[in-house]
């Protein structure tokens, strides 16, 4: 065991201390053992394995006239002549044979021995066991004279009773034993018993020191010595620590030992304390996730500040890992780049359309429109960019606005170019429409501006009525903040439900006018675009909403980039193609022959062209959709 700061009162089993003894060979490191006096058997013997040893007895004094009585006690004596055990001490201590009393003048020289001349007893007559029984003596011999003396109505049993001498129970006699009170005679020493049964008196902590460690060997001194070095009284221990002497493992390294049973828990843990035992045992928990201490020998953890978390150590907290995207992150270089070349690849193909811009496929791809287009997805590879970095409110509501303005504006000019087609070639289609009118650049253009001033007039009213703003979820996970922008579901219906709608019209036109003979077919593109369109937003809509931080910013940035890239891949690539590779199909020759010459079932049962490839002589109506080509985009 180790000190903690005050005596403790061992029940030890002094033979199972000797089979111990036998069982070790090795030293018992850092161990302090607390002891009674009755171990001082073991002092006489080779006491290494202990390590330390403090005895704890209570201050004693000899016994008055016990040593008188010692020497008083002779078998040749007529009132000890019958005492067995007397005899035999005296005949194997000193010697010689004890004969009858006729014998004395014979036996004078063993006569004249006393108890006193044996070294055990005379060390027991002043040993403080002695007088602790002498003490236990006296202080039963008062209660039973306290019984004795009892008067009824005054005794200390219920109702004031007294015990009967004759037939007195233990209970009784310890009721009594504990409240005794007397002074012992001769020696002045007051003894008295606390409610626990503890003697109120003075204790003695007595040190074992290693007589081969003095710095001035005393003959005397074979194996321990013993030294006082504390003395508690009235309740104070005091300890002189000047005396005392350490050891560890063989070694004096005098340093005393920890003064708890366990040492004191260390930043991270607190102090749990042990079913049964005193509170210096106790055990140390680490402390739960978020929360944390910070010194040693804490009762509680602490519980983190908002926004922070402990560390693995649980001995501080640090801000939580904010969950965005970084502009010195791998992932956010890598969109930076491809939005970067996107930009530079639509700027390369506007200004190639530009250059080209009285060629036959520039012309009859309606220039103006596709300059239009070509501009918007420059401004949408800038978009991603808002989704890097710690979003903002502004930069929250302006991202919703730039992204649902943005599809709006490319989806309408899907759908002027798809109605422009089927207004040239469809017969049906062309019926009831606004026939040439809805041909000319200007209409088309008011058409789109049109259609993105309704989303633009939702957009509105959502950032009027309910606008975005920054969202730190620190729920979700112990360690990370989840930064996002946090908007309105039914502001997000509203604006992709409008767009879906232009994605389905544009998608119904173009399949429409999958098999007509326009420019270089680029209804077929348009659909095909189209589909993959609705198949990344479907895809990438449910994503966006189920995941949150930087995920989901990623999310939006894949779905923007895979758009872009479609459409240019789609839609201008092949006129690039043309433009370098075979610039030879960049003639109005080439483009008339396409739409004149291109194989063709029966449209609506009113244009008809010849199945083998010998063309017949187009019809006016035929004539006028060749005029409306190629006259109308020059």
């Amino acid at each position: 065991m180790r000190l903690d700061g005050s005596l403790t009162t061992l029940t030890f089993d002094f033979n199972a201390c000797k089979i111990e003894y036998r069982s070790f060979h090795l030293p018992l490191p850092a161990l302090t053992w607390i002891s009674t006096d009755t171990w001082t058997d073991i002092a006489a013997r080779d006491f290494r394995i202990m390590a330390n040893v403090l005895m704890v007895t209570v201050e004693s004094t000899e016994v008055p006239g016990f040593q008188t009585y010692l020497r008083g006690l002779n078998p040749f004596l007529e009132e000890f002549k019958d005492d067995p055990w007397l005899r035999e001490i005296w005949e194997g201590e000193f010697g010689c044979e004890i004969g009858s009393l006729e014998d004395w003048e014979s036996s004078r020289t063993c006569a004249r021995h006393t108890l006193l001349e044996n070294e055990k007893i005379a060390k027991s007559a002043v040993s403080p066991s002695i007088y602790r029984v002498y003490l236990a003596v006296y202080a039963v011999a008062q209660a039973l004279a306290d019984i004795e003396r009892c008067k009824e109505s005054q005794g200390l049993l219920a109702d004031g009773r007294c015990p009967s001498v004759r037939r007195i129970k233990s209970w009784q006699l310890m009721k009594y034993l504990m409240a005794v009170n007397f002074t012992v005679g001769g020696i002045g020493r007051h003894v008295s018993f606390n409610r626990d049964g503890g003697i109120m008196d003075t204790f003695k902590v007595i040190q074992w020191h290693r007589c081969e460690d003095d710095e001035v060997p005393d003959p005397d001194c074979q194996i321990v010595r013993f030294v006082e070095i504390g003395i508690h009284k009235d309740g104070v221990l005091y300890m002189n620590e000047s005396r005392s002497r350490w050891y560890d493992d063989d070694t004096n390294i005098d340093l005393p030992p920890a003064g708890v049973c366990q040492s004191p828990c260390p930043p991270g843990t607190r102090k749990v304390s042990r079913d049964g035992l005193p509170t210096c045992c106790f055990q140390c928990a680490r402390c739960p996730e978020g929360s944390f201490t910070n010194t040693t020998g804490q009762l509680v953890c602490m519980q983190c500040p908002q926004g922070t978390w402990s560390d693995q150590n649980r001995s501080v907290c640090y801000p939580k890992t904010l969950d965005v995207l970084q502009w010195d992150e791998a992932v956010s270089v890598v969109v930076m780049c491809f939005c970067g070349l996107g930009m530079i690849c639509t700027l390369m193909m506007l200004v190639t359309l530009t250059v080209y811009n009285d060629s036959a496929i520039v012309r009859a791809s309606n220039r103006e429109i596709s300059y239009c287009l070509l501009t918007l997805l420059v401004v949408s590879f800038l978009e991603p960019f808002l989704y890097i970095g710690m979003p903002v409110a502004w930069s929250c509501n302006f991202r919703i606005a730039l992204h649902s303005l943005n599809n709006t504006g490319v989806l309408a000019i899907f759908v002027v170019k798809t109605r422009r087609i089927l207004d040239v070639f469809d017969t049906t289609w062309r019926g009831f429409s606004l026939r040439s009118r809805l041909r000319r650049t200007g209409l088309q253009v008011l058409i789109i501006n049109v259609l993105m001033l309704v989303q633009g007039i939702i957009v509105t009213v959502y950032l009027i009525i309910q606008p975005s703003r920054v969202l730190l979820d620190q729920n979700i996970s112990n360690s990370r903040v989840y930064v996002q922008c946090d908007s309105a579901i039914l502001a997000f219906v509203a604006m992709y439900s409008y767009n879906a709608i232009l994605a389905c019209i544009i998608f119904v036109f173009s399949f429409r006018a999958r098999k007509i003979p326009e420019n270089f077919h680029e209804t077929r593109y348009i659909t095909v675009t189209m589909l993959f369109y609705m198949v990344i937003w479907v895809v990438s809509l449910p994503t966006y909403f189920s995941t949150t931080g930087k995920l989901q910013a990623l999310m939006q940035i894949i779905s923007v980039v895979l758009t872009n890239y479609l459409i240019l891949g789609f839609m201008f690539l092949p006129k690039c193609y043309i433009i370098f590779i075979t610039p030879e199909r960049n003639t109005t020759q080439s483009i008339r022959e396409q739409a004149c010459g291109f194989r063709m079932g029966e449209i609506n049962n009113t244009l008809v062209v010849q199945m083998d490839g010998e063309a017949r002589r187009p019809s006016s109506r035929l004539s006028g959709s060749e005029h409306d080509i190629h006259g109308n985009h020059s």
